[in-house]
């Protein structure tokens, strides 16, 4: 081993594996996040459903799949692709307009 390098090869994080440690720290710190806002907010916890539905849900319905589509079939029809894109920007019109809803109404 490098003298150097506190820690030998082979017991170092690979760059993956600190990659995949970073991601789940950022979605544990996130769920905490909304844990506290949910309790800080738990009056109006409609309106904080109504948000995270408007920015997360939508999305992940109606866009992700949907681009996940167009990317592992890169050789569909143009009209399949035309569908998926019409449907990737209503998805994205409803989630802001929900989105826009909730805050206006708050």
């Amino acid at each position: 081993p490098d003298s150097a390098s506190p820690r030998p090869a082979h017991k170092r994080a690979s760059p993956a594996r600190a990659r995949r440690l970073e991601g789940n720290l950022a979605r544990a710190l996130l769920v905490l996040a909304l844990a506290a806002l949910s309790i800080a907010m738990v009056h109006s916890l409609d309106k904080l459903v109504a948000l995270i539905g408007g920015l997360l849900g939508i999305p992940l319905a109606f866009v992700y799949p949907l681009a996940i589509h167009l990317k592992l079939v890169p050789d569909a029809t143009k009209s399949v692709r035309i569908v998926n894109l019409l449907c990737i920007a209503l998805g994205l019109v409803l989630g802001l307009a929900c989105t826009a809803v909730t805050i206006l109404t708050w």
